[in-house]
This record gives C-alpha cells, structure tokens and sequence, in this order.
C-alpha cells in the first residue's frame, strides 16, 4: 500500500474515533445536566414569558 494512502486512511480512522468520543461526551454531558435539572426543583424555573408581559419582576424575587 502507497505510504500516502496509508497516512490518509489512518487520519481518516483516527477522526472517526475522535468524532464518536465527541458525541459521546456530548451525550454524557447532557444526561448530567438533565439530572441536575431534575433534582432542582421546580421552584428555580423562571418564566421569562411574564417579563415580556408585565415588565415586572416575578413576585418571588
């Protein structure tokens, strides 16, 4: 096999990995945040919507 399409092949193999790594992280990631979220609570969620509508702050701030 030519050198040069042997140091292409395995550019080719090596951002593959990298690539399923990056996703895998990124998956990973999200589910953690999702948890996080989860044990929260709902007390902490803003509504922004009521912002726009009244101009005020939320009652709870």
């Amino acid at each position: 096999m030519n050198p040069g399409v042997a140091s292409i092949a395995a550019l080719a193999v090596l951002s593959l990995l990298l690539l399923g790594l990056l996703v895998l992280m990124l998956l990973l990631l999200r589910r953690q945040h999702l948890q996080m979220t989860r044990e929260c609570g709902a007390e902490t969620f803003v509504n922004f919507a009521s912002f726009e509508r009244d101009g005020k702050l939320p009652y709870n701030w």
